[in-house]
Order: structure tokens, then sequence, then C-alpha cells
């Protein structure tokens, strides 16, 4: 099942070549636009559309960066490269989708590269394929990123959401240079997802070019695994998956569920732990806290908790006492493919480090969640139970 050799030798090759970029007029007060030199399509030349901003540092510094790519339905988006350079992040977010801003909108030109398919059409040539596209026009950011003057090349990391987060998991286990990845709701293990994904993913063409996972035992950089624990795109247990996966390149590496987070760009970029674990890596900040020991025994859950620079708040169990079931309905405002339970919740005791709860009755599926603050911040870290 591995990704044909060719493909690979290609995207290793675009990771370790210099990117070649211009400057382009942006329609975007206080932030730049480049358009990016892609690989050829077809046999044609192509561009990718980018935003980028520097955040104000002093004379001298170099600050962190980190590479934004955005997801299904999206483009790139200014708002996104302002909040990280608010972070003190210098910050890049293309367009993976071939489209660039005009006065009329979002457009595609002939020079575009092609546009998000769902990964439905893997077979074929690589360099006429989205996802190879997708792929390389963020790990050409992350050269852009390395080679600005201003930027420490070494701080450099990449976050993704729902697709980007799909094409985060890729990269990371092609292009080693990365400090940190943060996928968001997409991961590694897609053939476990619910809805349109997850029917692409257990397509053969699709397992054969583009299973993630086929590479993590080359992930070594600290990765955060973040999803919503009732994605009507994704599946908890990708999301384990992929951590368990890559947790032995990492002692930082984490893995968080998130309830009522719900699925957008706005609320992928959202939580407060993504900057945090960024931090940790390329500021020095807190590291934070992990379930060390978790166990089923005699009726019990128990668990432990190492604070590291975070402070524990409290912890909870998330369970169903049924299997879990999906169908498309209307849930949370919106139709997808949504679980038909809802996830029941207990409070859990903790006597310092230490989590000790009764197990529930009947339980078919579960994960234990410990909240944390970090300077007034709060996230969370969580145990899967399948």
């Amino acid at each position: 099942m591995n990704m044909p050799s060719e493909i690979g030798e290609k995207l290793l090759s675009a990771t370790n070549n210099p990117a070649e970029y211009i400057s382009v007029p942006s329609p975007e007060p206080g932030i730049g636009a480049i358009e990016i030199t892609g690989e050829k399509c077809g046999g044609k030349d192509t561009k990718i559309f980018a935003y980028i901003g520097i955040p104000e540092h002093e004379p001298g510094e170099k600050v962190p960066g980190i590479v934004l790519v955005h997801g299904g339905g999206g483009h790139a988006f200014p708002g996104w490269v302002r909040m990280w350079n608010d972070r003190g992040y210098a910050a890049v977010a293309m367009d993976n989708t071939g489209y660039f801003p005009s006065e009329n909108g979002w457009v595609r030109r002939g020079d575009s590269i092609p546009d998000n398919d769902g990964v439905t059409t893997s077979s074929g040539e690589a360099d006429e394929m989205w996802m190879y596209h997708a792929v390389i026009s963020a790990a050409l950011c992350g050269s852009i990123l390395r080679s600005l003057p201003d930027v420490d090349a070494e701080r450099v990391g990449i976050t993704g959401i729902s697709w980007g987060g799909v094409i985060t998991s890729i990269l990371i286990g092609y292009d080693p240079r990365f400090a940190f990845a943060v996928p968001v709701y997409g991961s590694g293990f897609l053939g476990d997802a619910p809805g349109n994904i997850g029917r692409a993913f257990r397509l053969p063409d699709t397992r054969k070019m583009w299973l993630a996972e086929e590479r993590f035992e080359n992930v070594k950089m600290p990765v955060l695994w973040l999803q919503w624990n009732d994605d009507n795109c994704f599946s908890l247990k990708s999301g384990w998956e992929s951590y368990l996966a890559t947790r032995g390149g990492n002692a930082v590496t984490r893995y968080s569920a998130v309830d009522g987070m719900m699925h957008s760009h706005s609320h992928g970029w959202a939580p407060e732990v993504i900057g945090m674990f960024a931090d940790s890596v390329t500021k020095g900040a807190p590291v934070m806290p992990e379930i060390t020991s978790f166990s089923l025994s005699d009726g019990r859950v128990s668990a432990e908790v190492s604070e590291n620079g975070g402070k524990i708040t409290g912890a909870r169990l998330f369970y169903l006492t049924v299997p879990m079931t999906r169908s498309v309905h209307e849930k949370y405002g919106y139709s997808g493919d949504f679980m038909d339970q809802t996830w029941n919740v207990t409070g859990a005791e903790m006597s310092g480090s230490s989590i000790d709860l009764p197990l529930p009755e009947s339980v078919c599926e579960m994960y234990l969640e410990v909240g944390f603050t970090i300077n007034g911040k709060s996230g969370v870290v969580c145990r899967y139970c399948g």
C-alpha cells in the first residue's frame, strides 16, 4: 500500500528545493501577498497565491514562523495571518486550490494548480492530482519562511484545518524541517473517517497514494493532534491512532479532543491550546500536561497526569453505553454525518496527580479529558479508549 516511489521522490525533491516567488499587490492592508512558482501541472507552469506577514520585532531579532493550511471551501485567510502575527510569528497562508483574489472575489486562472477533488481522483499522473500540489504548496511556504532574514529557520511550524489537517499530516512524513505541527480535525488513518472523506480514503487508488500513516515513522517533531469530539467529517479513532503512531518521535506530542468545538475554519483556529503548544516548542513556554498512564481494572478507571508547566483544573470521562453509530441528520444547526448518540459525561476525582473513578456500566467507547491552564489560557489533553 506504499505510495509509488516515483511520487514519493517528487515530494521529497520538492521539500528540499528552494522556493521561487514574487511579491504582488496585496488587497489586504498590512499584509503582504506573493505568487509562488508551483510544480508543473500537465506540462504547464503553475502559480500559487499566498498572504504573508511578519510581526513587529526588534532589529536583529529572529521570530518563529508558521505555515497556515486551509481546508475545503477555504482560501488564503489574511485574518489567520494577522492572528499569528499578533502572537509574534511570521505567517504565510497559501491558497491550495488554485484561487487568486480579484475584484470579483476568488477566481481561478490558466496557471492555477488543480482544485480540491476530495482525493477521489488519485490515479494517473501525479502532477495532475490536487493533493500532490496541495502538499507541495505547503512545503514551499515553509521554505519561503525559512529563507526570510527575520525568521528563525529552526522555529517554523505548520498547522492545517480539516483538509488542511490532512495535507499537514501527509507533509510531515516527508518534510522533517518543521519544528512542530498541529493538524486540526484531519489526521492519518482516514479509512475510519465518516462521510465522504472516509469513503474517499477507502478507495484503492487513494489508499495507494495518500495514506499519511505510511510515513508516520519519519515524524520526529512535536505534533498536537486536535479534534472535535462530535465531528461529522473525522473520527476520534483516526486522530488517536495518529497520536499513537507519532508520539514515540517526541515527548511533547499530545492529543486533544474538544467538546463543543464545531467544524469550521474559525472554530478550527480558535482553541487557545494551539498557541500554547506552538509557544512551548518555539518560545520556551511551559509544556502542556500529559496523561502518563491509563488503566481499566476491577471496574475502575485510573490515570496519572504530569502537570509539566500547566495547572490541572479538573478531569472528565466522556463515554457511550451503546455502540457509536452515524447517520446524516440535522445537528448543531446543519446537516452532516453525525453521531446518533450524545456523549455521557461524568466528573473524575483527582488526588494530586492521580485520577480514579468508577467505570460506568455498559461502556462501549470513552475518552478521558484533563483540563489545564497555562498563563491564564485553557486547554485539554485526552486519552481515547475505543
